[in-house]
């Protein structure tokens, strides 16, 4: 089976990471979560999310 061939914008995808749409309501829902937990929404992304690249 041979492969089909590579789009340029395709070969800059990398599987590993995916962007995930959020709703403002999840996010902000997360936030206050987050804030009542006595945690630092960023902190908390950075430590669950990968955000480096």
């Amino acid at each position: 089976m041979s492969e089909s061939p590579r789009s340029p914008d395709t070969e800059r995808i990398n599987p590993a990471e995916t962007t995930i749409p959020v709703s403002r309501e999840l996010r902000d829902w997360i936030r206050l979560e987050k804030t009542r937990e006595g945690v630092h929404y960023d902190t908390w992304l950075r430590e669950n999310l990968s955000l480096e690249k």
